[in-house]
């Protein structure tokens, strides 16, 4: 497997159509190869804090009322 150093996905070689003996030290995936970037610098898949991004970030919340 090897990741996009854009988007931080991690990828089959055999579908994007890479040997394992011929590895790149460096990769961009075809969508982000595809994709302009702002400032010409690579994305980043990690949110504001620095870290990655939150499973949950996408998540709503709904806080039940005790029933006491």
């Amino acid at each position: 497997m090897i990741q996009c150093e854009s988007c931080t996905h991690w990828l089959h070689t055999k579908c994007v159509g890479l040997e394992r003996a011929n590895l790149p030290s460096f990769y961009v995936c075809m969508f982000c190869d595809q994709t302009p970037s702002r400032g010409n610098r690579i994305r980043s898949g990690y949110g504001p804090g620095g870290g990655p991004p939150s499973p949950l970030a996408h998540k709503s919340f709904r806080f039940r009322q005790s029933s006491r």
